[in-house]
């Protein structure tokens, strides 16, 4: 049977409707998957996320990694994130990693219930960013502590003599770079490191004071590079409670009197395109901390 012209154009039209339904049924499907995606970028306070519990994961050696420390901000001033459980599992790092993610971790418990818990260790730097949460929860069988300040540095001058070889560190000052592996570690220079560790223990040990409310007195015959179980850490007042995740939860829902059923949301604060990526990411950051510490004695808290 022929249709008529206005049969065709009626077809036609009612095709071209059928197809923009489809396109904004996509559309709208895209937008819904984009939105449910977004708290994974941090993007927090969308209607669809709902009030929740953020949970996040730090893991292995601790370095200064500024993309980390931006999306803990974000953490903290988002709308819908009512509390954040930080799981730790590090055996420390670098100094100022350690302390940039106490001060990170300290502006989140500032507006919202912070609780850590501790995974197999959470050790030196590991233990310093924990401290920035107002709950600590171990495991029992948890490493942690080792409240202590190390930097390491190697000399190589006899093996150059045994192979004829002779160095020339041309310097502004017998302290300048040092120590460095070419030349003789002097008294004056072994001094000057001795300062640097001092200091440094010093604002650790002060920090674990203040945070665990500890007098100096008592803190220090603690604080001597030793790590402690989670049972220990307890019965020393280094952490809050023994237990998991339940524990944290629980403590947050109770701090900030939310419902019960509150969702736990994931976060990725070290967001990698790929398992590859994260890996490559991983031996390379370890390579750049290795290298740097060989070159300009970086001080550590392992």
């Amino acid at each position: 049977m022929a249709l008529t012209p206005d049969q065709i154009i009626d077809r036609m039209t009612l095709k071209k409707q059928m197809l923009n339904w489809r396109l904004l049924a996509i559309g709208i499907s895209l937008l819904l998957a984009f939105s449910l995606l977004a708290g994974r970028d941090f993007k927090s306070g969308h209607p669809l996320d709902g009030e929740h519990i953020a949970r996040i994961s730090i893991d292995g050696p601790i370095y200064d990694v500024l993309p980390r420390i931006d999306n803990l901000a974000k953490l903290a001033v988002s709308k819908n994130v009512k509390g954040v459980i930080i799981h730790v599992n590090s055996p420390g790092g670098t100094a100022v990693g350690g302390e940039n993610l106490y001060l990170a971790i300290r502006k989140i418990a500032r507006e919202k219930p912070v609780s850590v818990v501790m995974s197999d260790i959470a050790a030196s730097a590991g233990y310093m960013l924990s401290l920035g949460a107002d709950h600590l929860v171990a495991h029992e069988a948890t490493i942690t502590g080792s409240i202590g300040v190390i930097a390491q540095s190697f000399e190589i001058t006899k093996l150059a003599d045994m192979l004829g070889v002779k160095f020339h560190n041309f310097k502004s000052s017998p302290l300048k770079g040092g120590p460095i592996p070419t030349e003789h570690l002097t008294p004056e220079m072994q001094r000057s490191m001795e300062l640097i560790i001092r200091d440094t223990y010093d604002f650790f040990v002060g920090l674990v004071s203040e945070r665990r409310n500890i007098p100096l007195e008592k803190l220090l015959p603690l604080a001597d590079g030793r790590a402690y179980t989670g049972r220990q850490a307890f019965s020393l007042g280094l952490v809050d409670a023994l237990g998991d995740e339940d524990t944290a939860y629980d403590w947050i829902v109770s701090t900030a009197k939310l419902n019960a059923s509150i969702n736990v949301k994931d976060y990725d604060i070290d967001p990698k395109e790929s398992r590859i990526d994260r890996i490559l990411e991983t031996y390379s950051n370890i390579s750049q901390m290795i290298k740097a510490a060989v070159n300009n004695n970086l001080i550590y808290y392992f």
